[in-house]
Formats: C-alpha cells, sequence, structure tokens
C-alpha cells in the first residue's frame, strides 16, 4: 500500500500534468490577425447632360379682334343664357316639387338595430337568470365561483338600467351573460 508520500508525489504529478497540458494549448491558440479588406471600388459619377428646352415663340394677337390667321375674325361667344332654374329655385306648384321640397326639409331617418327579442322577452330572461342566481347557495361556492356570482349580478343589473334608459340592445346581451353565468352556477 502507498503512503502518504506515494500519494503527495502522485498530486504533484499530476497537477504538473495538467499545467503542461493548459500551457500546450495556450501557446498553440492565438487571435487571428484580422484581414485586411480592400475598400470598395465606387465607380464615377456619370456625366449628367441636361439638355436645355426650347422657348416656344409666342406671338401676340395684333390690335383691333384681328386674328393671327388671315381672312378669320376673332371673336367672342355670345354669353349663355340658362333656360331653365336649379331644381332648388323652382317655384313649381305641381305635386312633384312639393314632394321633393318635403323630402329635402326632413332630417335623414335614424338607423337602430334590429333587436333579437322584445323588452318582455328581455325581462324574461332578466327574471330567469336572478331566479337562478337565488337558488344558489353562496356559502357552498369557491372563490372564484364567489367571483362568477358576483359578476353575474352585476350583469343583471347592468340589463335593468340598460331597459330603463331604453337601450334594449346593451340589455339584451347583458341578460344573455348573466343567464350563461347563473345557469353553471351549483344549486342548492
Amino acid at each position: 500500500m502507498a503512503g502518504p508520500s506515494a500519494h503527495a508525489a502522485l498530486s504533484v504529478a499530476l497537477v504538473i500534468s495538467l499545467g503542461g497540458l493548459v500551457g500546450a494549448g495556450c501557446a498553440k491558440a492565438r487571435a487571428a490577425a484580422p484581414r485586411e479588406i480592400p475598400p470598395l471600388d465606387v465607380p464615377p459619377v456619370p456625366a449628367r447632360v441636361i439638355s436645355p428646352t426650347e422657348a416656344v415663340a409666342v406671338e401676340a394677337l395684333p390690335a383691333g379682334g384681328e386674328s393671327a390667321v388671315p381672312g378669320v375674325e376673332e371673336t367672342a361667344p355670345p354669353p349663355v343664357e340658362p333656360t331653365e332654374p336649379p331644381r332648388s329655385l323652382r317655384t313649381d306648384a305641381s305635386p312633384a316639387a312639393g314632394r321633393l321640397a318635403d323630402e329635402a326639409e326632413r332630417p335623414a331617418p335614424t338607423l337602430q338595430p334590429a333587436v333579437s327579442q322584445s323588452e318582455g322577452a328581455i325581462r324574461d330572461r332578466l327574471a330567469q337568470a336572478a331566479g337562478w342566481l337565488q337558488r344558489v347557495d353562496y356559502r357552498r361556492l369557491t372563490q372564484n365561483l364567489r367571483e362568477q356570482y358576483a359578476i353575474a349580478e352585476r350583469f343583471v343589473q347592468q340589463a335593468r338600467d340598460a331597459l330603463a334608459a331604453g337601450n334594449l340592445v346593451y340589455a339584451d346581451t347583458l341578460a344573455g351573460k348573466a343567464a350563461e353565468i347563473a345557469e353553471v352556477l351549483p344549486r342548492r
């Protein structure tokens, strides 16, 4: 069996051999010198030749209304008189004119979205959702289900407010959401 000195000698030999391997690896590894990249050869700018524009000679008309073309007299065209006043200025007593005037004075019709259900149907849906919520045992609900319960109650209240304001589309949407949530909550 080897003693402590053999163990120490083995440790020293191991350290020396590892040091030699590390030193040999570092001795050969060196950073590569950066390559010399030649500058780009930019071609010269092409010559720009701009040709002068030709001036067009404009002959002035001779005084006295004579034409520049011999034998042709220039005269101003006679003014055109409108034969019929515009529609907005007509004072016809015809029924068609009166109908056009009435249509122009009437405001544009207000577009209202089609409600899928009547106000009574929305109130029935709200009552159904509120009934389902009343049958829920709140004490047995988990925290997540209690939050869902509170959301459903808020939807019911907001739907009632929307009905009172006459916003049937919004009330219908809120009543539907309240009913969907209330339907999945566990009942007593």
